[in-house]
């Protein structure tokens, strides 16, 4: 079979996994791919960005009125939240696509503070229930760092509040879709991107 058609056919089928099965993670929907055609040899595998255009594909052509909802519902939520942690200069990863793609997957905003203490207090003072986690976060070629996070729910969306204090405030982490350092928005690129005024 064709090398070029059999990345096709697996891209494909990854795609059909996220889509029908909700499996947000890329690599593993891949990996069941390839499994199904009996494909091991790892340059056959298509690139997660191929994946991720048959997803779009699949998603144009099956989608519906409540999926453009869904999609202004989380953008709504985003900017709430994004408002409610100005002081400490929020940023959310640009990953609108992926929030639209993959349903289930958390909304990252990362924040900066002098302490973690700070941004405890403020959600307590709040009354914003959170779990306190660690994840790891790669920022070069086999280079990674555990970083705290703030695992909130607000209303059915998963929001990861990733903490870097002031002075790593700088850091870039890498996107592990492409592996090149991730883009973020400030509140203002937010609200432009998101095409709303202002409250």
């Amino acid at each position: 079979m064709n090398k070029n058609l059999i990345r096709h056919k697996i891209a494909y089928e990854a795609a059909i996994l996220i889509a029908q099965m909700g499996i947000n993670d890329i690599q593993y929907a891949k990996n069941k791919a390839a499994k199904k055609f009996g494909v091991s040899d790892l340059h056959l595998l298509p690139a997660n960005e191929e994946i991720l255009q048959e997803l779009k594909n699949y998603q144009a052509l099956f989608s519906n009125d409540q999926e453009q909802e869904h999609s202004h519902d989380w953008q709504q939520q985003v900017l709430k939240i994004m408002r409610e942690l100005n002081q400490f200069n929020p940023r959310l990863v640009d990953n609108g696509d992926q929030l639209d793609l993959f349903p289930n997957s958390s909304i990252d905003i990362y924040i900066s503070a002098d302490s973690l203490e700070e941004i405890c207090i403020f959600l307590l003072d709040r009354n914003i229930p959170y779990n306190l986690k660690e994840k790891k976060i790669y920022v070069g070629k086999n280079r990674s760092q555990i970083v705290p996070y703030f695992d909130l729910f607000k209303e059915k969306y998963k929001i990861q509040l990733i903490f870097l204090t002031q002075e790593k405030h700088p850091l870039r982490p890498l996107n592990p879709v492409d592996n090149k350092p991730i883009q973020y928005m400030n509140i203002q690129q937010t609200e432009a991107q998101f095409n709303v005024a202002k409250e």
